[in-house]
């Protein structure tokens, strides 16, 4: 089955993929080319590889998966969610071109859309592998865990891979987790697989529920503190009413944009820029984590240690 997908005006596939995924680190389980983005994505209870194409930025995206597995509306329903294309970028856009310290990028991310995992289960257990190391680490990382677990299937010349499910992470053991570079973490994951896997947890039962509610859930759980709860928002449940500004990647982006001596800011700071863009200033948030992953600053924004958590999620390892 081919067929095309409705996108927004100047829609750029891969600049909203690559923000989230290396080119040069994968499957996670996401594999991109030139001119294309795959992988396989749960629908309707099935497991269907599908293949996204884009010849450049702003043209008709065409989509491929193999027509008797779905129904097509099913499969239209599944990438809106995770290529964000309902998503209004407007008032965030507005934002940027009318700030003298951001309007350089105005036109570099105006085709971006929020790209989200393609479940809050697999959103959260990227997260917590994030926790405290660089972006491409945890990258690298998820690529290991794939590459050891993940179903694949060729399909138009091309290996595509799954997320691994609950039973799958289960299957290797917690030395088996440890053996990937997880390290403490390893617990965090494996106790969430548990939880799922049991039915003591239903994660994608969040989808819709205020950050608050979803905070209440989660927290409890050791290893998950503000950090993981506000990313995951944005990576996994599309909740872009808030972000992680106490990320020490973003504290640092912003200190090199709107500090003279380009030193990391506060948590305080930050919020107080973002507070004047507006409602929207999540997602001004998220476009500009995203030229700074995809280097749309140069070396004047580029993060060079990012760490992807917070102090307080750090100090939830032992308790």
């Amino acid at each position: 089955m081919l067929f095309e997908l409705e996108t927004p005006r100047q829609y750029n596939l891969l600049a909203s993929v690559h923000s989230w995924i290396y080119p040069d680190i994968q499957p996670v389980p996401e594999t991109t080319g030139a001119t294309f983005f795959a992988r396989m994505y749960e629908i309707n209870d099935q497991l269907v590889p599908i293949i996204i194409e884009q010849a450049r930025p702003g043209s008709t995206v065409h989509v491929k998966y193999p027509s008797k597995e779905v129904p097509v509306e099913s499969v239209k329903a599944k990438l809106s969610e995770v290529l964000g294309l309902t998503v209004k970028m407007t008032g965030a856009l507005r934002a940027i071109r009318r700030s003298p310290q951001l309007c350089r990028i105005a036109s570099q991310v105006s085709g971006i859309r929020p790209y989200l995992s393609a479940s809050v289960y697999e959103g959260l257990i990227k997260t917590i592998i994030q926790q405290q190391i660089s972006y491409r680490a945890a990258n690298a990382l998820t690529r290991r865990m794939v590459l050891e677990l993940s179903r694949k299937r060729l399909f138009e010349g091309l290996t595509l891979y799954s997320f691994p499910t609950p039973a799958e992470i289960l299957s290797l053991g917690l030395e088996g987790l440890r053996s990937l570079g997880l390290g403490y973490k390893s617990e965090y994951v494996h106790r969430i697989v548990e939880l799922l896997h049991d039915g003591t947890l239903s994660l994608e039962e969040l989808k819709g529920k205020s950050h608050d509610e979803v905070r209440a859930t989660l927290v409890p759980l050791r290893g998950i503190g503000p950090w993981t709860v506000r990313t995951l928002s944005i990576a996994g449940l599309g909740d872009y009413t808030v972000f992680p500004i106490d990320d020490f990647g973003v504290r640092n982006l912003m200190g090199r944009l709107y500090s003279k001596n380009r030193k990391r800011m506060t948590t305080n700071q930050v919020e107080d820029i973002a507070l004047a863009w507006g409602n929207d200033w999540p997602l001004v948030m998220y476009l500009l984590m995203c030229a700074d992953v995809l280097g749309y600053f140069g070396e004047e924004g580029r993060q060079q240690t990012h760490k992807r958590a917070s102090r307080d999620d750090a100090k939830r390892k032992s308790g």
